[in-house]
């Protein structure tokens, strides 16, 4: 009898131990590395968010069939383990995995009466195809229904159709701030279109599946996954969930190493040198994940305007992104800054005081609100003994009188008359990371950047600006 694929990957995944990585393993450099090396770097950035997003959907469910932490059961709204990471300040987050197999799934938004909001759909492959936000979404209460693809049926009248490119979606929702969050948050709601005409509230059975691993975290997962496992898995979901049209080029790379769109992956037959390849591939590719991949402008901030969200053809930054920071919002709706050196171009020091100054006229641009917030590397939001670490224009911030504003960065209490303009960095390096919702064009297409973050407790001075 034979053997479900899944149950294979698992075999595979258990009795192969991962290669070893020498402690110093150089980076292959793509324009000297051997065509057949190359051709499987490209293959595992391509899969690695098509695999980590359909762990990261079974994982949820298995846990939900067992009751363990991080559930997130079909076509039910919640917030699991891994939508904690790099949260936004003042507003919460929700999210769900749709399994549109059976047919459509409807999804009720509420009233949000002109209040910032945001529902993110999101493919297999990490790509956003639909946004619900202030800006594309009417503020009175809505109805959609979130069809798999090809799927033709008739819709009521009022309801709208948003197509899924395939049939698993993960939704990412931010709800408005505020007291009435908890009511909004109920009343937004995910219904199985049969479900939905008979007014039930049935959702997907569940099952629990007690060879897959829901304890170990999905990134250590697939750091150790043997490159048999991690290439035999992407090749199945790709014959199970078409490719974008514009996917045709990397395709016939993909062809170089054995891996054939709308076949199964028989890594054993390849041959000894696509073998040999695919496993350096999966060696060396998450050192190139694990790179902050920009590099900081010259006021010491790196923007995250371009394919965020919905990539296209830059396959490594998708995979980068699935890795670091997977469900990105589209910039349009929320563009993040990284900070990553003070005015001198210096790492932040967290023991350093720092002043960061908005003129009147540069404050940050946009439809929406800005945040500052300080993170811990693994994207936990830090805490401090005394102050606050994230900053918002919806606080009582004090702005000067000819309308600029200062902000102080620093461990050490200020004070009290700055206390409302204190970001309280922690003990330890950190990532700190400012958020604009609904931009401005001026920001989203590069003419504004944040200021620089000037270092007041030497005598270095800035760098003259351009």
């Amino acid at each position: 009898m034979r053997r479900p694929l899944s149950l294979v990957l698992l075999a595979l995944a258990a009795s192969l131990a991962a290669p070893a990585v020498p402690a110093q393993t150089a980076l292959v450099n793509a324009t000297t590395a051997a065509p057949l090396q190359q051709a499987a770097l490209d293959a595992y950035f391509y899969l690695y968010p098509l695999v980590s997003m359909d762990l990261a959907r079974r994982q949820a469910a298995a846990a939900a069939a067992t009751g363990q932490p991080g559930a997130a059961a079909p076509n039910a709204l919640g917030t699991p383990q891994d939508d904690q990471t790099w949260p936004h300040a003042g507003m919460q987050r929700v999210s769900g995995w749709l399994d549109l197999q059976d047919g459509p799934v409807v999804l009720e938004m509420p009233a949000t009466e002109g209040r910032q909001h945001l529902v993110t759909l999101y493919d297999l492959w990490s790509e956003a195809f639909a946004v619900l936000s202030k800006r594309s979404a009417p503020a009175s209460a809505a109805r959609y229904a979130i069809t798999p693809p090809g799927w033709n049926g008739a819709l009521p009248a009022g309801m709208q159709r948003l197509e899924a490119p395939t049939v698993h979606v993960r939704l990412q929702g931010l709800a408005p701030g505020g007291a009435d969050a908890a009511g909004w948050l109920r009343a937004l709601r995910l219904t199985p279109w049969q479900a939905w005409h008979q007014g039930s509230t049935q959702s997907v059975q569940l099952r629990a599946d007690p060879q897959l691993d829901v304890r170990t975290p999905l990134r250590r997962q697939l750091a150790t996954m043997p490159a048999e496992a991690f290439f035999t898995y992407g090749a199945e979901l790709l014959r199970k969930h078409p490719p974008h049209a514009a996917d045709q080029p990397m395709l016939a790379s993909l062809r170089r190493v054995g891996i054939l769109p709308g076949r199964q992956l028989a890594f054993d037959k390849l041959t000894l040198q696509q073998q040999q390849a695919l496993r350096h591939a999966q060696r060396e590719a998450p050192a190139y994940l694990d790179m902050p991949g920009e590099t900081a402008g010259p006021l010491g901030w790196v923007a995250e305007r371009d394919a965020m969200g919905a990539y296209g053809s830059a396959y490594l930054k998708r995979a980068r992104m699935a890795r670091q920071r997977p469900g990105t919002e589209l910039p349009q709706e929320v563009l993040s800054f990284r900070l990553m050196a003070d005015a001198m171009g210096q790492p932040i020091d967290p023991q350093g005081r720092y002043v960061m100054r908005f003129e009147a006229d540069a404050l940050p641009p946009g439809e929406g609100f800005w945040s500052l917030a300080v993170f811990d590397a693994a994207g936990q939001p830090l805490t401090h003994r005394l102050g606050q670490t994230s900053l918002s224009d919806r606080d009582p911030l004090r702005y000067n009188p000819d309308g600029s504003l200062e902000l102080y960065l620093q461990d050490i209490a200020v004070a009290d008359t700055d206390r409302a303009n204190w970001l309280a960095l922690g003990p330890q390096a950190a990532t700190l990371l400012m958020r604009l919702y609904q931009p401005a064009p001026e920001a989203l297409y590069g003419r504004w950047n944040p200021p620089a973050v000037l270092r007041v407790d030497d005598d270095a001075q800035p760098p003259a600006q351009p």
